[in-house]
């Protein structure tokens, strides 16, 4: 006679849990992509309102800054800044040599 182990069959909330498992792993990845997708929606289109609200405030501005006679501020104050930046970024290429004794360089 040969000795094997008796084992006890796996009862109802054994056998539940253990098909729960997988399915809920799954669930919440889902619940995850899910999330993400909605934050990913979200910021997409914020930066799209954003832009429109943008343009919006800006044609505003030039029509209420034709109808009082003055020029419009915001335009002037936005292409300073551009063309400060612009200047900027175009040094940063050009200037490769970052000489510290370069009048141009001393602030480096």
């Amino acid at each position: 006679m040969t000795g094997y182990v008796i084992t006890a069959k796996p009862n109802a909330w054994q056998r539940f849990l253990r098909a729960a498992g997988p399915r809920l792993v799954r669930f919440l990845i889902g619940c995850g992509l899910w999330a993400l997708g909605a934050a990913v929606f979200a910021l997409r289109t914020a930066k799209a309102l954003i832009s429109l609200a943008a343009s919006l405030a800006g044609a505003f501005e030039i029509a209420m800054a034709g109808r009082a006679g003055k020029p419009p501020v915001g335009s002037a104050l936005g292409v300073g800044l551009a063309d400060a930046f612009l200047n900027e970024f175009a040094d940063g290429f050009t200037d490769t040599n970052n000489d510290p004794t370069d009048p141009k360089d001393a602030d480096r």
